[in-house]
């Protein structure tokens, strides 16, 4: 129902006034001075993300794997930078740890702290190749927005319906239904956990030792002068 209220319903006036048209329109805000500036784009009866996963699954991945390349390498600069920070540390003496900086160190250096070069050199290196990866990344992000764009004018009515029909909204539907079913088993594994723990000691067993322990209280208070006659 949540999904029919917040997308489908739409949708459906969509189509009821339009028919099954699909057409981009770009995404213009106005800034500060009242000027419009362009956002991008989108289309809300067929999204831009299902015609990428539909027609250009494979370009989508190798961005996904760009991205990826990155991260690693920013962890690699991440790791470099705890192992060479603290007081003692090569980038002790940098105002702050960024290629600026440690370009500016190395033409400083003793050509004899090969150690410390070494450690300077391996960062620009890392944040040489990081910054190729954005390059690259923002290129093939571009490509992929000038086709995905350009796909809408060659989609016929009946793709359209395909399209948004399995591809948007049984997909959604599927998944919604999938992660209410998951929830429901959790909660009811939870809850079979619990019964297991209540119910894990038979009731003889308990009965001993709540008379264990009452026989230690009773114990107890005849100490402290109580009588149970």
């Amino acid at each position: 129902m949540n999904y029919w209220a917040e997308v489908m319903q739409d949708d459906a006036y969509i189509v009821a006034i339009d028919g099954w048209k699909a057409e981009p329109y770009r995404i213009l805000l106005k800034n500060a001075k009242g000027k419009d500036v362009d956002k991008g784009w989108t289309c809300d009866l067929l999204p831009p993300a299902i015609i990428i996963d539909a027609f250009f699954a494979d370009k989508k991945k190798a961005i996904e794997q760009l991205e990826s390349d990155r991260e690693a390498l920013a962890a690699q600069l991440e790791e470099l930078e705890e192992a060479n920070g603290g007081e003692e540390g090569f980038f002790s003496l940098l105002e702050k740890v960024n290629k600026a900086f440690v370009q500016k160190r190395l033409k400083e250096i003793d050509k004899t702290a090969k150690d410390e070069i070494k450690v300077l050199e391996e960062y620009l290196n890392i944040s040489e190749k990081s910054s190729d990866f954005n390059g690259k990344i923002k290129e093939a992000q571009e490509d992929l927005d000038k086709l995905s764009f350009n796909q809408y004018k060659k989609l016929s009515e009946k793709e359209i319906k395909e399209l948004v029909v399995n591809n948007k909204w049984m997909n959604a539907i599927e998944t919604s239904v999938k992660t209410e079913m998951d929830r429901i088993s959790q909660r009811l594994t939870q809850r079979i956990k619990e019964l297991i723990e209540r119910y894990e000691s038979p009731l003889p067993q308990i009965n001993k030792e709540v008379e264990a322990l009452e026989a230690k209280v009773n114990a107890h208070l005849a100490k402290m002068g109580f009588s149970f006659a």
